[in-house]
């Protein structure tokens, strides 16, 4: 989110006047600062990362002009009275910055691994940076820290690897610096689907990412969209490998799939001028899509087994292409050729290619099968599997109404059905007794009455392995009891637990179990 100059500088002018005050009510020693009208920042030594203090306003003021003559573009900076007292609401203040605008919100990828005291936002100044609170002492002084994503993360993330980091702050500089690149030949667009990012989620596990082997003595189909209206618009991370992708139609300003786990390429293309496409992501009339834009139409060698086929790639937002009326192109939207099979060419209208094994199968012979998993349980990277292999290599996830890969990591539950276990992590309950899924409420057991440890049990383990207590009413494994006076029992911290108490018991009689017991 993007705010006008005005409201920065006033915010910029209320804290001058608030540290002014300060100064003159309670200060007994006078430092100053530098700071940006365009970023409400402090601007920072580099060597150290703390503000620049300075003795006088007089030397202040020359640092902060040479700074206006060096960077021109970036605003105006001003000397501040550093400020001298506590603000004890500096959490409240930093939560209305970001209400308010004058805050940017990193992308969800970032965001997650930052610490929130630190209140972590895109830098204003250097966008492919962030800014944050290092601790309260600063917060109080409302002094903010610039730096990379890279080094926060090496600090403050230290169970990523240094490819995870660097993915991210990948994310982050094409969300907020606009870092896209753009292929336009046969071989560039090669390239950017051949050689990805393996933990690149959509990239990795696409049907076109394959190598030239794969496609036989056939070229690779993505090279049909080379010197063609489309091109395909790209991320990389540090080793120059690809993270995200999408095909575009740069006259048209439109975007296709993208194919890349995070919003932050959504907003790259925006920033470019580009929306998406209302026939991959939306149903509305008369919007831009890559219907009508034509790509090469490549005829494949007629040795016997092509049969006057063309080359082609799974393209997602159209079912067909027609042939222009020369011959040289395909023509996206228009009748003619299907366009949504993986195995690199032309089909016959009613024969598909399996996924899994390759073999040519009618249509309706094939299912829909998912080979990796969403964190809410559904299926993502769809692949067209014929019959065989599905009555073979998958399982049917009874949560999400979908049929997955073997490879998927599944689970059955206690009702006698499977799931992945994406879908049981975040809809069912995991008994820590039986080590069983349920989609029952689980009781707390205690399983040491000498600490009051507890454990989450399903119905049928508290049924075999766990009695209710007659006198305190709550559950104990039955490891807690031991012999006593009525039948079996155990001292704890509340009171005495005994399951041998009958259901008539007197009040007298379970007196004399707390007595004999203690």
């Amino acid at each position: 989110m993007s705010v006008g100059v005005a409201p920065i500088l006033k915010m910029a002018e209320s804290t001058a006047e608030t540290w002014a005050h300060t100064y003159h009510s309670e200060a007994t020693t006078m430092a100053y600062n530098i700071l940006s009208l365009a970023t409400n920042e402090l601007v920072l030594d580099e060597s150290t990362g703390e503000p620049l203090s300075f003795e006088t306003g007089a030397l202040a003021a020359e640092r902060a002009k040479a700074l206006m003559a060096a960077n021109p573009e970036s605003g105006k900076y001003q000397p501040r009275v550093a400020p001298s007292v506590d603000d004890e609401f500096w959490r409240e203040r930093e939560m209305r910055r970001f209400k308010d605008g004058t805050y940017t919100t990193p992308d969800d990828s970032l965001l997650h691994w930052c610490i929130p005291e630190h209140f972590v936002h895109v830098s204003r100044d250097k966008p492919e940076m962030l800014a944050y609170t290092e601790n309260a002492a600063k917060g109080r002084a409302d002094i903010q820290r610039r730096r990379r994503v890279v080094s926060y993360l090496e600090e403050f993330a230290p169970a990523l690897t240094k490819a995870q980091r660097e993915d991210i702050a990948a994310e982050h500089a094409a969300a907020f610096s606009v870092g896209i690149k753009f292929a336009k030949t046969p071989d560039e667009i090669e390239a950017v689907y051949t050689d990805y990012a393996r933990e690149a989620i959509g990239v990795s596990d696409s049907c076109m990412r394959y190598r030239g082997n794969h496609w036989g003595n056939r070229p690779h189909p993505v090279r049909v969209y080379g010197n063609s209206d489309l091109q395909v618009a790209y991320l990389t991370n540090e080793r120059g490998q690809t993270t995200h992708r999408a095909l575009i139609w740069p006259e048209k300003k439109v975007y296709s799939r993208v194919y890349g786990d995070s919003s932050s390429f959504h907003a790259a293309l925006k920033a470019c001028g580009y929306q998406k496409s209302s026939g991959y992501y939306t149903s509305s009339r008369g919007a831009p899509s890559l219907r009508g834009a034509r790509i090469r139409a490549l005829p494949l060698d007629d040795d016997g087994d092509y049969d006057g086929r063309y080359l082609m790639p799974y393209i997602d937002e159209v079912g067909s292409v027609g042939l222009s009326s020369d011959g040289k192109w395909f023509i996206l939207g228009e009748e003619g050729y299907d366009c949504n099979q993986t195995d690199g060419m032309t089909q016959d209208e009613d024969r598909v290619c399996c996924e899994h094994c390759g073999d040519l199968v009618d249509q309706e012979d094939t299912r829909t099968v998912y080979t990796s998993v969403r964190p809410n349980g559904y299926g993502r990277a769809a692949e067209t599997w014929c019959e065989c292999c599905c009555g073979q290599e998958t399982f049917y996830c009874e949560g999400v109404n979908e049929m997955f890969s073997d490879d998927v990591d599944h689970e059955m539950a206690d009702n006698g059905r499977t799931y992945t276990e994406a879908y049981l992590s975040r809809y069912a309950n995991l008994c820590q007794k039986l080590g069983t899924w349920t989609f029952d409420d689980l009781a707390a057991v205690i399983t040491d009455a000498s600490t009051g440890n507890t454990e989450n049990w399903c119905d049928d383990a508290v049924a075999s392995d766990a009695f209710q207590c007659r006198v305190t009413g709550q559950l104990y494994s039955h490891s807690c009891a031991k012999e006593g006076t009525l039948t079996r029992g155990v001292m704890t911290p509340s009171g005495t637990a005994w399951r041998g108490i009958s259901e008539g018991a007197t009040d007298e009689d379970e007196d004399a179990a707390t007595i004999v017991a203690a």
